[in-house]
């Protein structure tokens, strides 16, 4: 996939803003789609996929926004090896934790917070599962907290304040993961936690059987209409081989005091030991 986009135009401070963490294609990659920003007037931009307008009268927040929709949407239908996931991914000593989830879960919200308690965070929008040996790699664009959900970060996340660290979206605050620029990460998974934000919910971390993780990852994998038989086999293997967790929240200060369970986890260890 190419994005092209005028480089002598303030946007390009916002393609360099979403994709930082995203390592460049190599010479000998094909292109394959192409994506195009241009400028359309003042400080209003025009989105075409293969020459076909995808969207008009764009501001730079709305232009991001629906930049980000694309690609994910192109990678999601391009990817036919391994299993790609709508999940945050955020490790520990090497060894990483996978939280699929649909929009709205919390995830995000999660994963920003656990970064600000010393994981690295890896992605909160796509993870690709590799097999033998199982390991995970995660889209390193910036956390989109919606901004409905803001209100929950309020005494437990200060948002960064360094130069191009936060973006505002059509409906979400794009936030830039703090350190260093990191690319193709590819880890060991320690754990999968599958999490659930419910208003007035008690806290819950309750294992799940190999059973109940491969049939909760189903609803998560958004490529299976282009692997062999719907990604069983990879989904099996991943149920089997990483242990699952249900993990149902109403807040951050419920999970505050859970923070070392969920540490063990990210590092292969049980939520008991």
């Amino acid at each position: 996939m190419t994005v092209l986009y005028p480089s002598d135009d303030p946007i390009r401070a916002v393609i360099a803003f979403l994709f930082r963490r995203v390592a460049p294609a190599g010479a000998e990659q094909p292109a394959g789609v192409e994506l195009t920003l241009t400028r359309e007037g003042t400080d209003r931009y025009s989105l075409r996929r293969d020459g076909v307008l995808a969207a008009a009268a764009l501001s730079p927040d709305a232009a991001a926004s629906w930049l980000l929709h694309l690609v994910c949407a192109e990678l999601a239908t391009q990817s036919t090896g391994d299993l790609l996931m709508h999940a945050a991914v955020v490790a520990l000593n090497g060894t990483a934790l996978l939280m699929p989830a649909a929009s709205g879960s919390g995830k995000s919200t999660l994963s920003l917070y656990l970064q600000s308690r010393g994981f690295m965070h890896l992605t909160d929008e796509l993870a690709c599962v590799r097999q033998a040996p199982l390991r995970v790699q995660g889209l390193g664009i910036p956390i989109k907290i919606k901004h409905s959900g803001r209100a929950a970060l309020n005494g437990y996340v200060a948002l960064p304040t360094y130069r191009r660290s936060v973006a505002e979206g059509l409906d979400e605050l794009l936030v830039q993961p703090a350190g260093t620029v990191q690319w193709d990460i590819d880890l060991p998974l320690g754990a999968i936690v599958f999490p659930r934000y419910t208003p007035g919910a008690t806290f819950t971390l309750t294992p799940l059987t190999p059973a109940q993780t491969g049939l909760r990852l189903t609803s998560s994998v958004v490529n299976t209409g282009d692997l062999a038989a719907s990604g069983f086999t990879q989904l099996t293997a991943l149920a089997a081989g990483v242990p699952g967790y249900d993990l149902h929240f109403s807040g951050l200060a419920q999970v505050a005091p859970n923070v070392d369970t969920l540490r063990r986890l990210a590092t292969g260890r049980r939520a008991d030991q």
